[in-house]
């Protein structure tokens, strides 16, 4: 089947096939040329922000466009091992790897090379659309030692919370190195950030120190701020940076290999 061909089945079953020829028109005449787009060449192309939106949505979500890109790739024997292991949408296919490709069947190792290819190009194009912040594995200057060494971090800013009478200002954001702690439920900063913000206390709370001795913690009012997003916080002073739940869970995540995206969320 000739490139053609397949797109115009592509947007057959996006159900948007009235923006084919504009495509063909711009010379995307190869599916690929249009799976690996990104999200601002996408609204380029599809000025209405609502049909921008839908062909974004049903391009990663479609069954159908799975088959097709198969069929481009010559995978298309493999298609129902994959769908039998749950890839059936691009979306699926993110963070897919040799192992995952193996136990799908595909053992062909030349085979295995083009997907796993593919499927690169595909993460770099889907991240795109959402990402909002991009941490990694490294080390952290708070968490030195350990056996590995190595933890998810993030560079986030963090200023006063705001409200209608103390607006805030520029020099009180500022940027910090978190350790990423999903196990976490509170933000903690150190006792110096807190001060240069003028963090504002709100209350305390009971803590477990070192030996055991319940003491009282001051909880402190703040903002973390990812991308666009910003997130109200309680914080607790601590010797070390750190995210939890509290921030994590206004956020989709994906790890691909050494990064970790934060991806936008549309209801939390």
């Amino acid at each position: 089947m000739d490139g053609c061909k397949l797109l115009k089945d592509l947007f057959d079953c996006l159900g948007m096939s009235h923006m084919c020829n504009r495509f063909l028109s711009l010379g995307y005449d190869q599916l690929q040329d249009v799976i690996y787009l990104k999200k601002d060449q996408i609204e380029s192309l599809i000025v209405n922000p609502g049909e921008s939106t839908k062909f974004l949505r049903r391009l990663y979500e479609e069954r159908k466009v799975v088959s097709l890109w198969l069929q481009e790739l010559g995978l298309r024997n493999y298609q129902e091992a994959l769908f039998s292991c749950g890839l059936t949408s691009l979306k699926s296919f993110i963070g897919v790897t040799v192992q995952s490709v193996e136990i799908s069947g595909i053992t062909n190792c030349v085979h295995q090379r083009r997907l796993l290819r593919a499927v690169q190009i595909l993460a770099e194009s889907f991240i795109s659309r959402d990402a909002v912040g991009i941490g990694e594995w490294s080390a952290h200057g708070q968490a030195k030692g350990g056996r590995l060494g190595h933890f998810l971090c993030l560079t986030a800013h963090v200023h006063k919370k705001i409200n209608k009478d103390t607006p805030t200002s520029p020099t009180l954001i500022r940027p910090v190195r978190f350790l990423v702690d999903s196990g976490s439920d509170v933000v903690t900063l150190r006792p110096g950030i807190i001060r240069d913000l003028n963090l504002e206390p709100i209350g305390t709370a009971k803590q477990t120190g070192a030996s055991g001795v319940i003491i009282d913690t001051c909880i402190y009012s703040a903002c973390v701020k990812i991308g666009e997003k910003t997130v109200p916080v309680e914080v607790v002073s601590d010797a070390m940076d750190s995210l939890g739940t509290p921030v994590l869970r206004h956020f989709n995540h994906l790890i691909h290999n050494d990064k970790h995206f934060w991806l936008e969320k549309t209801c939390d």
